[in-house]
């Protein structure tokens, strides 16, 4: 096959890559071309590469020591990610600048200023051609997040006066903001400043609040002007049922932390005003509801701001200097106040919680191939110092192969049921979704977060990822990004260490060797122990329950058991014969008297769904055969390859089940 003329040899090889993967049959032929190509254009022999060259799989033209070769989750070609299994060059494990860089043609500069004043005149001299229609949309992500670390650390972190650097051109500020940042809409006039509006229960009052002058930075003065500690939500207008169980199970928790529902239009802020007038009143709770509709483009989320994504606003525009994000059907089982002193949070500025171990689920190889395009560039990193705690060079220098008892070796142990160590949880939750692509890892249900300069940007870039065309359905929902952001922003953060568990009632069953289909396992009855429930328990290192996800009821869905009798009539008709029988069990509270932690990647004791509750019902398991399943004593450990079960005291037992009846008590609504 003849390839016409081009200009670029980037353009050429990533070209061939393509072909090779559409034409399998022409797959021989191919490879060869691209080896003649990269052996004759690409002198990856030259000494003065300071990275070492390793190859993955296929042929190859160069002959490599075999010591250097590698058969892991690919690299770098001209700036750009190839996967292992699309290229027989070889590559690079630390990202390189090509010519749709930022950082392309900017010299280094002798201060933050003056290096910052060149990135934005680079930024200005092709802000009319950021989104041209013939550029691959994984080069323009790429790009957008190249310009937001750079904004990040010049005009957040840095505090450098965006201002002075553009010359107090209101013209130019507003251009560059607007481009960057295509959801505000903020003045760089003589107007009047862009606020917000706080509307607060107890006074029955409404104020507007500073969000921005009309020069400068967008969000300096807002995170200068963040005070106290608070709880944030957001929630759609039929979510209000959820958010007053949750009030109620916060006044018996004697919480004393302000609340901010945050909203991005005045319709939804009339609203739940008059829904929530007479609870929260009742409550003696100080509620607020925070309109972002002013600083926002009304348009522009309107098309693109919908259902999670709320959540970035919520995070991005409440009054705070720390607060707990936490979902309208989040339940709580201590003061919330306690988790800004976790230790993890104090230290890194931003806390979020381990998700189910569904190792079924896969993340998608396009996905990791966009995430890995993210990672700064030697230049940019000469630039800005910008770099990733974690990214693919990490990555090579381990093991392709992760376990997690190999992590673990040598190592002081975290947790009661955790022998990872800190920052040994971070990696590896990056080494189980970059390299083992299970794509479920964190639970964004509770998160604490410390709203600061360090910290806003990744905010920032975690809002931009949620929204980008490139990663569309590459996560489920916003809980990934909470971590990912972070991550590709260059921040820091902690993920809980403590692996999460199914929740409720624990039972103990054995399985006959007759039903357990492997001829390696005949004969050997074992006894297990499991929940099965919709939600997901997470607890302390003292194995205290701390907070659940989805509700307290057996099924929080109000239609779900009508809808499950109708997609599997027959399966729920033999178990609970009929569809009042089911809503009845589905609308009880949510027993409570441990977590079952499961085995981690066990196909025998693992997570396993099932079709209740519209299939958000899971059961996890532990094999209780051996004497050492309980950690009653909280003293004894158990490996996460085994699982645990932790069984609550009768005190603690009879608390958490009083909660979980408030939560599941009907309201009004």
């Amino acid at each position: 096959m003849g390839y016409r003329l081009i200009k670029s040899q980037e353009w050429l090889m990533r070209r061939q890559v393509r072909v090779a993967m559409r034409f399998r049959k022409l797959a021989i032929c191919v490879l060869l071309i691209i080896g003649v190509c990269a052996f004759t254009y690409f002198p990856f022999w030259d000494k003065k590469l300071s990275q070492p060259q390793v190859a993955p799989q296929g042929p190859t033209q160069h002959s490599t020591p075999a010591e250097s070769r590698w058969t892991g989750p690919g690299g770098f070609f001209n700036g750009t990610y190839i996967p292992p299994e699309e290229s027989s060059v070889l590559l690079n494990h630390t990202r390189q600048t090509n010519e749709n860089s930022l950082f392309y043609s900017v010299e280094k500069a002798d201060t933050l200023f003056e290096q910052c004043k060149g990135l934005v005149n680079r930024m200005m001299e092709t802000v009319e051609d950021w989104e041209p229609e013939d550029v691959d949309t994984s080069v323009r992500l790429t790009q957008t997040i190249e310009r937001l670390r750079a904004y990040d650390r010049c005009f957040i972190r840095g505090d450098i006066s965006l201002s002075e650097v553009l010359n107090a051109d209101h013209s130019a500020l507003s251009t560059l903001t607007h481009q960057l940042f295509p959801y505000m809409h903020v003045r760089y006039s003589k107007e009047r400043p862009s606020m917000v509006t706080v509307y607060d229960f107890v006074s029955d009052t409404s104020e507007d609040i500073l969000f921005h002058r009309t020069s400068g930075n967008v969000f300096l003065e807002w995170l200068q002007a963040g005070r106290g500690r608070g709880i944030v939500t957001t929630m759609a207008v039929d979510e209000v049922d959820y958010f007053q169980r949750l009030l109620r199970v916060l006044v018996k928790l004697k919480n004393r932390l302000p609340i901010q529902i945050i909203v991005t239009n005045t319709s939804d802020m009339v609203e739940l005003r008059a829904q929530l007038k007479d609870v929260v009143r009742d409550s003696g709770q100080v509620v607020q509801i925070l309109d972002a509709s002013e600083v926002l483009n009304e348009p522009f989320v309107q098309r693109n701001v919908r259902g999670f994504l709320n959540k970035w606003i919520a995070t991005m525009f409440n009054t705070f200097a720390e607060f707990i994000f936490i979902d309208a059907d989040v339940v709580p089982f201590k003061q919330l106040n306690e988790f800004f002193a976790d230790k993890a949070y104090r230290n890194q500025g931003l806390l979020v919680f381990r998700d189910r171990d569904i190792g079924h689920v896969k993340l998608e190889s396009r996905c990791r191939t966009a995430l890995y395009n993210l990672e700064p560039s030697e230049r940019e990193t000469e630039l800005l110092g910008t770099h990733w705690e974690f990214n693919l060079s990490s990555t090579v220098a381990r093991s392709s192969d992760f376990h997690l008892s190999k992590l673990a070796q040598n190592k002081k142990q975290h947790s009661a049921n955790n022998d990872i160590t800190r920052r040994g949880t971070e990696q590896e939750v990056y080494d189980m979704f970059f390299n083992q692509l299970m794509l479920h890892q964190v639970d964004s249900g509770l998160v604490v977060m410390r709203k600061d300069r360090t910290t806003y940007g990744s905010l920032l870039i975690a809002f931009q990822l949620n929204m980008a065309e490139e990663l569309d359905e590459c996560v489920h929902g916003d809980k990934e990004y909470f971590w990912l952001g972070p991550l590709v922003a260059g921040s820091s953060y902690a993920i809980d260490a403590n692996r999460p568990g199914a929740v409720g009632a624990t039972y103990t069953e054995v399985i006959s060797s007759d039903t357990r289909g492997s001829e390696s396992l005949k004969g050997t009855d074992k006894t297990r122990t499991g929940i099965c429930s919709t939600q997901i328990g997470h607890y302390s290192t003292r194995g205290e329950l701390l907070w659940l996800n989805g509700g307290a009821k057996i099924c929080k869905n109000p239609n779900a058991a009508e809808n499950d009798f109708r997609v599997y009539t027959d399966f729920m008709t033999e178990r609970y014969n009929n569809v009042d029988n089911l809503a009845e069990i589905y609308n009880s509270p949510l027993v409570i008297d441990g977590v079952v932690v499961p085995a981690y990647n066990s196909t025998e004791t693992g997570w396993m769904q099932t079709r209740e509750c519209a299939q958000f019902r899971f059961c996890a398991y532990v094999d209780s055969s051996t004497d050492s399943v309980s950690r009653d004593d909280r003293n004894k450990d158990r490996s996460p390859a085994l699982g645990s079960v932790i069984k609550f005291t009768q005190k603690q037992t009879e608390y958490y089940n009083e909660l979980a009846t408030i939560w599941a008590e009907d309201t009004d609504v």
